[in-house]
Parts: C-alpha cells; sequence; structure tokens
C-alpha cells in the first residue's frame, strides 16, 4: 500500500456520515507528545493529529491518560468517548 498520511481523517469523516448527530463513538488511539506516521496501519497521535482527528467531534471522556507508558514504547493508548457534533446531509 502507498502511504497516505490522510486516511485516518477521511475515514473519521466517513464516520461522522454514518454515526448519526449527537451519536458516540468509542475509539483507542496511541498518543504521545509528538506526531508519528510509520505506516498506514499505525499512528501516533500527537498535538498537531490529534486535534485533527478529533475536530468534528465533541470529546466527552478520555479515560486512561494518567496510566504509566508503555514499557520501551513511549507512548500510551487512552480509551476515547467522542460524541458527533455534525452529522452528514442526505444528497
Amino acid at each position: 500500500d502507498p502511504l497516505n498520511p490522510y486516511g485516518d481523517f477521511q475515514t473519521m469523516i466517513k464516520i461522522t456520515c454514518i454515526l448519526k448527530p449527537g451519536g458516540f463513538l468509542f475509539l483507542g488511539i496511541p498518543v504521545n507528545t509528538e506526531d508519528l506516521l510509520q505506516y498506514n496501519l499505525h499512528r501516533i497521535y500527537g498535538p498537531i493529529r490529534l486535534p485533527l482527528l478529533y475536530r468534528n467531534f465533541h470529546v466527552v471522556e478520555m479515560l486512561g491518560m494518567g496510566m504509566a507508558r508503555q514499557r520501551g514504547v513511549g507512548w500510551i493508548q487512552p480509551f476515547v468517548v467522542l460524541q458527533n457534533k455534525i452529522g452528514c446531509k442526505s444528497s
């Protein structure tokens, strides 16, 4: 697969169309103090990419942010509850 640096954002936009306005999305993603795109199936979110990923959602709760970092990998993976802010208009 060729690397698609926007594939995760494209998928989140598709989810806003599938999920009704006000609907909830439960998501677990790796976060760190810096952004890292290793390959299509593994991205680590930092201060730049994380707000872009959540831009169409309201962050209801982030669980696990206080957990100790995973040994040797330098990132944590919190459980995030998001609420759809926009939905998608039918065509």
